[in-house]
């Protein structure tokens, strides 16, 4: 990651980036973290694109230091993020996450995966939603939380109330799949 972050920081002027780091099984926050200051050098980026599938050594603090440094990109309209089995993604990793994407006003399109992720719930998606609203311009918007057994009818009620405020949504994909709805 310290050679990506060098490229990045070589590179200023990036506008988007899309990488796939899926069963990088040796990936932990510390290398999320020097991704996250390649991340702080760009000064124009407009797209992320970011997966890490099965990367089983990610939780609060890597997903903490990606948080911060997208925060800084105000002007970015595309983020996409997955995190398909990264058991340590918690209701407060997503919490966290959830805390920096509200400082994006312009973004257009959001998704977030984070299917098999057992130990998100009501909470972590309530923390989402509330987030979400604070996206004015967001015309498309997909969540993938198949599998997130702490999920329920209340989780889901707090993402459609977290999406009434968004008078350019043209486009909804959730995947709620072998969560605790009833």
């Amino acid at each position: 990651m310290l050679y990506l972050s060098y490229v990045m920081k070589s590179n200023p002027g990036i506008h988007s980036l899309n990488f796939r780091f899926n069963y990088c099984k040796n990936l932990s926050n510390s290398g999320m973290q020097s991704l996250a200051n390649g991340i702080n050098q760009l000064v124009s980026m407009k797209s992320l694109k970011l997966d890490f599938g099965d990367c089983v050594d990610i939780g609060k603090k890597g997903l903490e230091s990606l948080s911060k440094a997208i925060k800084k990109h105000q002007n970015l309209r595309d983020l996409s993020l997955g995190f398909c089995y990264c058991y340590r993604i918690n209701n407060i990793a997503v919490q966290t996450l959830a805390g920096y994407l509200k400082y994006l006003p312009f973004l257009n399109n959001l998704k977030l995966n984070f299917e098999k992720c057992h130990e998100i719930g009501d909470e972590g998606v309530q923390h989402l939603a509330s987030s979400i609203k604070h996206l004015p311009y967001l015309d498309s918007l997909t969540l993938k939380l198949e599998r997130c057994l702490g999920v329920s009818d209340k989780g889901l009620a707090h993402l459609l109330n977290g999406i009434k405020p968004l008078p350019f949504l043209c486009t909804l994909s959730m995947n709620l799949r072998s969560c605790a709805l009833t």
